[in-house]
């Protein structure tokens, strides 16, 4: 099989191309091919590495929040579903090696085998490329969306606050606009601003309008807070 298009995907180009094929080497291929190993001792390599990179990248990324906070946030996303969505988005089951009949049960669209693989792939680029690289993918690959999307709900509460804040002090409704976009597509981030009465009341950024825009408001409501107590 030609891993070309996956290695695209990846955005990593493996030099050992032993690895990433025991990477996507599922159990069942192995009573019907000549293969000897398949992807579960790199399933467990990858699991390991990815709750490490994780917890670095959470701790640093949300310095505002606790234990628990951090420990969920990493629990959600090295969860299987997790996992499997994203081995989908890099379209990862159209390149396991596996066995017909396990294939013929929709082995390659199940959640499972999808996030064995990840776990899988991930380990096989931390030894054919080094901790550097493996960090930077896992960055690239798992953390902007999920770390907003699990925020998201909180810091939408920032606006809704800030709304009964800016009508209670200036009896108007605080507006957004989103000022700036930076980055590549799959990486943008947005900039936007909270105002009101033509004032700008605070600024944000994230990887969404939606969060740039609570990010602002969180930000005014520390100014707002600033200006009015005496």
């Amino acid at each position: 099989m030609n891993i070309t298009g996956l290695e695209t995907n990846l955005g990593i180009t493996f030099d050992n191309k032993e690895y990433i094929e025991e990477a996507l080497t599922h159990s069942s291929c192995l009573n019907e091919t000549n293969r000897t190993v398949c992807n579960e001792r790199l399933e467990f390599v990858g699991d390991a590495i990815l709750g490490a990179v994780l917890a670095d990248i959470l701790y640093k990324k949300m310095p505002d929040v606790d234990e628990g906070v951090l420990t969920h946030t990493r629990s959600i996303m090295v969860k299987r579903s997790t996992l499997a969505d994203i081995a989908t988005k890099l379209d990862i089951g159209s390149y396991l090696f596996m066995g017909k009949g396990e294939e013929a049960n929709g082995g390659r669209s199940n959640a499972r085998n999808l996030a064995g693989a990840m776990e899988a792939v991930i380990a096989a680029i931390y030894m054919d490329k080094g901790w550097d690289i493996t960090y930077k993918f896992i960055g690239t690959t798992f953390t902007n969306d999920y770390i907003d999307n699990n925020r998201q709900e909180k810091e939408i509460d920032y606006k809704s606050e800030l709304q009964e804040k800016v009508q209670a002090l200036f009896k108007v409704t605080p507006t957004y606009a989103i000022i700036s976009e930076s980055g590549p597509v799959h990486d943008c981030i947005f900039t936007a601003v909270a105002k009101a009465k033509g004032e700008i009341l605070g600024e944000g950024t994230g990887h969404s309008k939606k969060i740039a825009e609570a990010n602002a408001a969180k930000m005014a409501l520390e100014n707002i807070a600033s200006r009015f107590t005496c």
